[in-house]
């Protein structure tokens, strides 16, 4: 970063990215928390006209200290709602950055659940769109996540800092001719022929950063293969097969 930094102020070019350590960073500390988060089920459908994603993320809790305020990272959402896992509507505010959730009365160790229904259009970071444009106009169309280390903020309700740890679920809704892949084992697959969509479920039963819940979707080809007897499944664009073996 330091040969980058001074490279840009002799070409002249753009300083670095305020997001990354500059020459001289400041100590940065995992912030104090309420709540630790033990199991996150995100459940999203992207239309990919409009860029845009309809997510619900239901979040189980466990109290750390008895508070009842618990606090997401969020930016930009629209159509912001909380619920409890009976579907009662849960106090909260939003500031375009932060969602603070009182989910009442808790004892400590004790678990509760937030449910966060959202939307997102055309996000700056997070979710990427990639189709054909004039550069590449055979650029095939995908669109996947990126969440490291705090981008996870931008496409899903979080408490989003890289210590955090927990398991995951996901469902995505995308067209029936795409294969969305995400963390840990498929569970099933449904198809609604009346939407002409399709709803891949992912389970992940071990506890792994949150940064690293992702997902993937596309017109993918698939390869299957065998290594020491566990099952390995490879994707890639269609017609690029062949590139797998090597």
């Amino acid at each position: 970063m330091a040969c980058n930094f001074y490279l840009d102020k002799i070409l002249g070019m753009n300083a670095p990215d305020p997001r990354f350590a500059g020459l001289s960073p400041k100590p940065q500390y995992a912030r104090d928390k309420n709540f630790r988060t033990v199991h996150i089920k995100l459940e999203i459908e992207i239309n990919l006209e409009k860029k845009l994603v309809d997510g619900k993320c239901s979040t189980i809790l466990r109290s750390i200290n008895g508070d009842p305020v618990v606090r997401f990272d969020a930016v930009n959402f629209q159509n912001v709602s909380v619920k409890d896992a009976k579907g009662k509507p849960l106090k909260h505010t939003y500031n375009k950055s932060v969602i603070e959730v009182n989910v009442g009365k808790i004892d400590q160790g004790k678990e509760t659940m937030a449910v966060i229904s959202y939307r997102i259009q055309d996000p700056s970071l997070g979710i990427y769109f990639v189709g054909p444009d004039k550069a590449y106009p055979k650029n095939p169309v995908h669109v996947w996540s990126h969440s490291e280390t705090e981008d996870g903020r931008y496409w899903f309700p979080s408490q989003d800092s890289p210590e955090n740890k927990s398991t995951s679920e996901m469902l995505v809704t995308v067209p029936s001719n795409f294969t969305a892949i995400s963390n840990g084992a498929l569970l099933k697959v449904v198809e609604n022929k009346k939407e002409k969509a399709k709803t891949f479920h992912w389970k992940m039963s071990k506890p792994h950063s949150t940064y690293l819940i992702s997902f993937a979707a596309g017109e993918f080809g698939e390869v299957k293969d065998v290594w020491k007897g566990v099952p390995v499944l490879y994707y890639c664009a269609k017609g690029r097969e062949d590139e797998i073996k090597r």
